[in-house]
C-alpha cells in the first residue's frame, strides 16, 4: 500500500476542475443520446398512430363495405 501524502489546496483545486471538465462532457453527452432517443421515439410513435389509423379503417371498410 502506498503512504498517504497530504494534498495542497491547489492541487485538490485542479483535480476538481478536471472532475467538473469531465462530468461536464458526459453530461453534454447523455443530453446528446436523450434527444437522439427522444426523435427515435417521436418517429416510432407516427408508426403506431399510422397503424391504428389502418386498422381502424380495415375495421371500418369490413363493416360498411359488402363483400
Amino acid at each position: 500500500m502506498m503512504p498517504r501524502t497530504e494534498k495542497t489546496t491547489a492541487e485538490v483545486a485542479a483535480e476538481l476542475n478536471a472532475h467538473e471538465r469531465e462530468c461536464a462532457l458526459r453530461y453534454d453527452a447523455i443530453l446528446r443520446r436523450l434527444d437522439d432517443g427522444s426523435k427515435r421515439f417521436d418517429k416510432l410513435d407516427r408508426w403506431v398512430m399510422g397503424l391504428y389509423a389502418t386498422i381502424v379503417a380495415v375495421a371500418l371498410a369490413a363493416i360498411f363495405a359488402p363483400f
